[in-house]
């Protein structure tokens, strides 16, 4: 056999044996991102040593924690106002541990490692300042988020049942407001160079209020005033984290969750809707009726707020069980 046809030979058995290897590693990739495909609902959480609990995970993730996994990208619906995002993702089973680079607009966010256990998917993932994990932990200052994922099929006929609430009941009407001659007005002295602070009037029975004294800062506004002040956006604790509420001219609000114990996947994930709907003042009270949530128990609820006193900076509400919140006006 000539020199020429051993070097032919070689060079056809090296294209075979690469090719064959190729093919068996884009088969393997293949057989991956099907195993993917699907809804997908986030059960566990771990955040950088600290346990995510399931209220954070549903006002703090993007869905909700539901994604669809559509190819290679990863689809999230808000449960609120129904708007999609999405990320993409991609896979490198060829090493052990299997690797997945989850990336937005081309740019890598985070790096990890995935497995399938039992039907669920493991997913740990750092953020790319720190090292790409070589197990699944979380652990404090480690810079990752280890998640666990179930798999779930919807109603193909209502394909959007999980992702968004049930629709806005009729609201039932609401009983006549019992009149009383009790008046609440919180009266505050003049703050040295400071806005004066406005009272509201929370009595629903028409007799005029009483005169202020001459030394006190504030005044009796009526219910267009008080609507007109509350227009704009307004942050409050409620004891979960930091809540923004927009208050809209037409009528309408939402809100909306800022959660920081959220913080490797900050840069990932946008914040979730919380609740929207309609909103009024009648008798000093702030009514808010929730048309959609997260929360499908909330869906046709009203919360109802006395405000005790308002002004350009700052307001105070109090709730029907008497707890006392101070909502801050943002620019």
């Amino acid at each position: 056999m000539s020199h020429l046809r051993v070097l032919a030979l070689s060079a056809l058995a090296f294209t075979v044996l690469f090719s064959s290897k190729t093919n068996a590693q884009s088969s393997i990739a293949d057989n991956e991102l099907k195993r993917m495909q699907g809804h997908w609902r986030i059960t566990e959480m771990v955040e950088n040593g600290s346990v995510v609990t399931e209220n954070q995970m549903r006002t703090s993730l993007p869905g909700g924690g539901l994604v669809e996994i559509i190819d290679y990208t990863l689809l999230f619906k808000s449960p609120v106002t129904g708007v999609k995002s999405t990320k993409s993702f991609r896979l490198d089973p060829s090493v052990y541990p299997k690797q997945i680079a989850i990336l937005e607009r081309d740019t890598v966010t985070g790096l990890g490692i995935y497995q399938f256990d039992k039907g669920k998917l493991v997913i740990c993932v750092a953020n790319p300042k720190a090292e790409i994990p070589t197990d699944f932990t979380a652990h404090s200052n480690s810079g990752r988020s280890l998640m666990v994922m179930e798999s779930f099929s919807i109603d193909e006929g209502n394909p959007d049942k999980l992702f968004l609430p049930p629709p806005p009941r009729t609201a039932s009407p609401q009983p006549p407001a019992k009149k009383t001659n009790v008046e609440v007005v919180e009266v505050k002295s003049p703050a040295a160079n400071g806005a004066p602070t406005i009272i509201v009037n929370q009595a629903p029975a028409p007799t005029p209020a009483p005169a202020v004294a001459a030394n006190v800062a504030g005044r009796i506004l009526t219910d267009a005033e008080v609507r007109a002040m509350l227009v704009g956006n307004w942050r409050m604790n409620d004891g979960q984290g930091l809540l923004d509420i927009t208050l809209a001219s037409n009528g309408t609000f939402s809100s909306f969750r800022h959660n920081e114990a959220i913080t490797t996947f900050h840069t990932v994930f946008v914040a979730t809707p919380i609740s929207s709907g309609s909103w009024r003042v009648q008798n000093g009270q702030l009514f808010m009726h929730v048309n959609s949530s997260y929360r499908p128990d909330r869906v046709n609820t009203t919360a109802v707020f006395a405000v005790r006193s308002i002004s350009a900076t700052d307001a105070l509400l109090v709730d029907t069980l008497g707890r006392v919140a101070k909502v801050i006006k943002l620019p």
